[in-house]
């Protein structure tokens, strides 16, 4: 393994063929970060794992995005603020894994466990993380005992080779005995040893053994040494050293297919029942020797799993309620990147700490201090947090026989996957809830559920990555218009406004004027709805997204209107809810940004910048109050511009370097993008032309790590605007670099072409 180590010393990204390394040698100082590809949890289950184990070391908070449920609340409005919200996953990896590179003294390692189970949609977004060099600093590994040819993992491979070179590989012997055919080791084992491989392989084909003691109801050392009698009788069993372990290729179907099919279902409902938690678990007629979930007769409903905003208080660590912040603004608040406390406000987003024996085994492991928790964070104990559980309890509720039971909890993971911004995930769970509902009767219960599963259907379909689905907005269309049809039925207001809300995004997205009519048609029926329902936040907030769509046919009176009209809504409430204190500060900044989309007047040119930053100091004081920093970052850029506009690059430079150095100790990849591109245009200005082209090179890789064919012609412009305003002299000095940027500007657009070559 020393070549191995010696790569990894190097930032260098690896892949290894053969037995799965154990511990860095001590001397590297490396730490590792373990992600195990083969358990279950979706499509993307190792990438959320790892984002997760990440951003827990580094203790910053993934930028929650919204869920179908939550489109009133982010919309239209994020075209006039330049930044439709990024759900590529790889976007997100990179930025976490940027925070960690930038803020931990130590140096780390990620270890993808069992490469080869990835799935396509996973390996994808790993490969777009290695596909330009040097743009992750913390080398990933990719450990397999085979590579299957035509596998997603045989495409990462090659994608890595394509880079770095066939060194980037490491093959090492094998020298386990293959005994995945052969019976007799295990037959021969103590019968509560054979017992427990057998649960172990109904968890799947990596499991963890604190799952494993739970279900089988015994202790966490019991396991272990029972594990570690089948590893020295020669069962072939991978540990990370983490508690997860993982099967030899054929044993796990050994074990699985020599069950008995009531006990296999029994088996699965015990395993179902570690994810779910006690206030689930499945009720055993211990007389009768059967099993009968509690939803069988009564099917979950969206309340189940959709709290509503007062339908419980969170509770601090002495046990008393508050009620300053609700559920409904804790949710928001962690949605938009908040960071600080609302002054007296006390904000009270629950954590989850990981308190078992094999995460974060130990201060050695993660020593140095995590960024303080909130002012007045309400911190409590929660169950272990397990990767993926409403997924990974589905699909054992379902191998159980319990489609009730299982129902609920695709629609959990659907909703969960969702608003951390897995798009992917979202689509696959929401599936498998469709795909049960059609085998049941159809009772108002099952239809609520079908109109819900819906429209999170169609809110995955919309934010996935077309390339990855295959996908695109007629049939997000198509599907949100089924979910808004069922709502009606049921007259559920909330629901068909934030499916009508939904579906004007959709059209708007498509564009043409008939669509952008439809837009307007759907933001005016949903505001009505709203506003009739006593809910005028909301209704403001979709104010923000009419305003966007008047913008867009050329109707900016209009559209300055509709964001006063909603100021005034969210100035109104602003001192008492921390939510409209958010949305008070982004209207002033969507007020702020219109000189950038709209020409003024001639001769009104400086009194409509000056109107500008006026709104753009607004919503930044507003945005230090929140402790908000990345959206005063964008401000800064906000301002930085505007001053671009008025002609003075003196004042737009400084502004525009203070957004960079936060959003890059943020790692906050799409504001660094924006904020690169318009510092070269200031640079360029001031008479800054090399900066302004360095700038360039790096804004090109932050563009290709984004996937945006916008932020590639925006940096097209740009540099034809910079190299045209070159003097010969400048232009012959700069030639061979000026030649390099545009190659690298027109393979960027190549590449980010060929990704988005299945147009919606």
């Amino acid at each position: 393994m020393n070549q191995l180590w010696k790569r990894i010393s190097s930032a260098q990204h690896t892949v290894i063929v053969g037995p799965p390394p154990g511990a860095p040698p001590q001397e590297t100082g490396l730490r590792v970060i373990r992600v195990a590809c083969d358990r279950h949890g979706g499509p993307l289950q190792p990438i959320r794992e790892a984002q997760e184990k990440v951003d827990g070391i580094v203790g910053w908070p993934i930028h929650l995005l919204g869920t179908a449920t939550d489109t009133l609340r982010r919309g239209l409005r994020e075209s006039l603020l330049g930044e439709n919200q990024s759900t590529d996953d790889a976007d997100r990896l990179a930025q976490s894994l940027a925070r960690l590179a930038s803020r931990s003294p130590r140096r780390h390692v990620v270890i993808f466990d069992a490469s080869d189970t990835l799935s396509a949609p996973a390996a994808n977004v790993l490969g777009r993380l290695l596909r330009v060099p040097g743009l992750v600093s913390v080398p990933l590994v990719f450990s397999a005992r085979q590579v299957i040819p035509g596998s997603p993992f045989a495409t990462l491979i090659d994608q890595l080779v394509a880079v770095l070179g066939n060194e980037a590989v490491i093959q090492i012997p094998d020298q386990t005995t293959n005994l995945d055919k052969n019976t007799d080791v295990v037959n021969a084992l103590p019968q509560e040893v054979r017992n427990t491989l057998r649960m172990a392989a109904l968890i799947g084909d990596g499991f963890e053994a604190e799952v494993l003691a739970e279900a089988l109801g015994v202790s966490l050392v019991d396991v272990l040494l029972r594990l570690q009698v089948a590893v020295d009788a020669g069962v072939p069993l991978d540990d990370s050293g983490e508690g997860v372990f993982h099967f030899g290729q054929g044993l796990r179907q050994s074990l699985t297919t020599s069950l008995l099919p009531s006990l296999q279902r029994l088996m699965h409902l015990k395993i179902a029942a570690v994810f779910t938690g006690p206030e689930a678990q499945t009720k055993t007629d211990t007389r009768a020797g059967n099993t009968r979930n509690v939803t069988d007769t009564e099917p979950a409903t969206e309340v189940d799993f959709l709290p509503s905003n007062d339908e419980r208080q969170l509770e601090a660590d002495d046990g008393k309620t508050q009620t300053a912040v609700t559920r409904e603004q804790n949710e928001f608040l962690m949605q938009n990147g908040s960071n600080g406390a609302v002054d007296d406000v006390q904000q009270t987003r629950t954590t989850e700490p990981r308190t078992t024996a094999f995460v974060k085994r130990s201060e050695d492991e993660f020593d140095f201090e995590p960024a303080p928790p909130r002012k007045g964070a309400a911190m409590r104990a929660t169950e272990i947090p397990r990767p993926g559980k409403h997924g990974r309890a589905a699909e054992h509720l379902a191998a159980g026989g319990e489609d009730n039971a299982a129902l609920t909890q695709f629609l959990q993971a659907a909703h969960r996957a969702l608003f951390m911004g897995n798009p992917i995930d979202g689509i696959v769970y929401s599936q498998r809830a469709l795909a049960l509902l059609d085998g049941m009767t159809q009772t108002p219960q099952h239809e609520a559920l079908r109109a819900e599963a819906l429209l999170l259907l169609a809110q995955g379909q919309f934010e996935a990555p077309v390339h990855e689905t295959r996908s695109g907005l007629a049939d997000a269309l198509s599907t949100v218009q089924s979910a808004l049809t069922l709502f009606e039925e049921a007259q559920d207001v909330e629901k068909t406004a934030a499916s009508l809300s939904l579906s004007a995004r959709i059209h708007y997205e498509i564009g043409d004027s008939a669509s952008m009519e439809a837009a307007l048609a759907e933001l005016t029926r949903a505001i009505e709805l709203l506003a009739a329902a006593g809910n005028p936040l909301g209704a403001a907030r979709l104010l923000n997204d009419q305003a966007s769509v008047f913008l867009r046919i050329g109707d900016p009176v209009r559209a300055y209107r509709l964001l006063e009209q909603s100021k005034e809504t969210f100035l109104a409430r602003a001192n008492d809810d921390p939510i409209a204190m958010v949305e008070l500060a982004e209207t002033e900044h969507l007020i702020a940004r219109l000189p950038l989309h709209v020409a003024a007047r001639a001769g009104k040119e400086s009194d409509s910048v000056r109107m500008g930053l006026e709104h753009a100091e607004a919503a930044n004081q507003r945005y230090a109050r929140l402790g908000m920093d990345r959206e005063a970052a964008r401000v800064w850029e906000t301002m930085g511009r505007l001053h671009l506009l008025g002609g003075r690059a003196t004042d737009a430079v400084p502004l525009l370097e203070k957004a960079l150095r936060v959003q890059i100790e943020l790692g906050d990849v799409i504001g660094m993008a924006r904020t690169v591109e318009a510092l070269a245009t200031g640079l360029a200005a001031m008479g800054r032309t090399s900066e302004a082209l360095d700038l360039l090179g790096e804004s090109i890789e932050l563009n290709l790590m984004k996937g945006s064919p916008r932020g590639i012609a925006y940096l097209n412009t740009t540099f034809e605007k910079v190299t045209e305003e070159l003097r010969p002299e400048q232009r012959e000095l700069l030639a061979g670099r000026i030649s390099d940027l545009k190659q690298h500007l027109q393979v960027a657009g190549d590449l980010i072409a060929s990704d988005h070559s299945h147009v919606r």
